[in-house]
């Protein structure tokens, strides 16, 4: 390969793309001067790249004659496949161009609504101005939905509460949280250090319905401590069920992280024993890996969630790498 030559255009095949490029400027022109500006190199370098392709032919391609480069009938010959060859390669370039183009610019996630509130929305901003052409595609949703969104192609990216289980997703955890118990600020209950299952005796509880998987682990933990939940309400969201705390209706239990998203100045939070870990993360297509554009947008995710561990629940949240 020569000092002109780009690996792209020698690229360990036969003919060099350059050298394809300079016969053509050559076929045009009829002279080395001419083909020269038009590829933008030297005459040197036109005459060696011109040889190098007689070299490679094993015939004569043009003849001098009055300060013309005139074609040989092998080179005519030539001429319509190296057309094609060349026509053919811009069609893919701008083919794989417009593969970036469109890759680059649209970033297509489905997220439940608790992930949206407390992780996505806050690093969105800071992502959109980094990628000024950025179009997004939304759909806040459940996590079952999600998973047949992501397997079927629908979306690209999904970020749900895991486990998850189906053949046509992979997951990869982002963050555990343990459970805190969501309570006002002028509970009884404010005054401990940890709440347990026998401190909620008769106390009204705020619950997730029973489509979430998470409302049965926690069904699950309090028959195993012996003790009857008092359910006041069900709600599908975590945001309600904190506007219902805030108003006197009951207590909850939520994840650590993402009860900081809707803890106002009514509520304050404990920690919850036994242990109650919730995990969530990323959902991709098991049989496609993710765009340029969708990974940079899991790193940032992750580098934002790093950022936004308050101190005070530090302990009770793990992000992974």
């Amino acid at each position: 390969m020569t000092s002109s030559e780009t690996p792209e255009d020698t690229g360990g095949t036969q003919f060099s793309l350059r050298r394809l490029r300079a016969f053509r400027a050559l076929l045009e022109t009829g002279k080395v001067t001419s083909a020269a500006r038009v590829l933008g190199v030297s005459q040197p370098a036109v005459s060696r790249m011109l040889a190098q392709l007689e070299d490679e032919v094993g015939v004569r391609l043009f003849a001098r004659r009055k300060g013309r480069l005139i074609p040989t009938p092998e080179a005519q010959v030539l001429a319509r496949d190296v057309d094609k060859t060349l026509t053919d390669f811009e069609r893919l370039r701008r083919t794989a161009r417009g593969i970036r183009d469109r890759d680059e610019a649209r970033l297509r996630l489905a997220v439940t609504p608790l992930l949206y509130q407390c992780i996505v929305l806050p690093s969105m901003e800071a992502f959109v101005a980094d990628n000024p052409d950025l179009s997004v595609t939304l759909e806040v949703t459940t996590t079952d939905t999600i998973v047949e969104r992501v397997a079927t192609g629908q979306t690209e990216l999904g970020l749900a509460s895991l486990p998850v289980t189906h053949p046509g997703a992979e997951a990869v955890t982002l963050f555990r949280a343990d459970s805190v118990c969501i309570l006002p600020r002028d509970h009884r209950l404010a005054a401990l250090d940890v709440v347990r299952p026998q401190d909620l005796v008769d106390e009204p509880f705020i619950a997730t319905t029973r489509r979430y998987p998470s409302r049965h682990r926690i069904d699950d933990l309090f028959r195993r401590a012996g003790v009857p939940l008092r359910v006041r309400a069900e709600t599908s969201t975590a945001g309600v069920a904190c506007d219902l705390v805030a108003h006197g209706f009951g207590v909850t239990l939520l994840n650590a992280m993402t009860a900081t998203a809707f803890l106002g100045p009514k509520l304050t939070t404990r920690p919850f024993a036994p242990r109650l870990s919730h995990e969530f993360g990323f959902l991709f297509r098991t049989d496609q890996a993710p765009s340029a554009i969708t990974r940079r947008f899991v790193d940032h995710l992750k580098g934002a969630m790093a950022d936004r561990v308050p101190p005070h629940i530090a302990a009770l949240v793990e992000i992974l790498p």
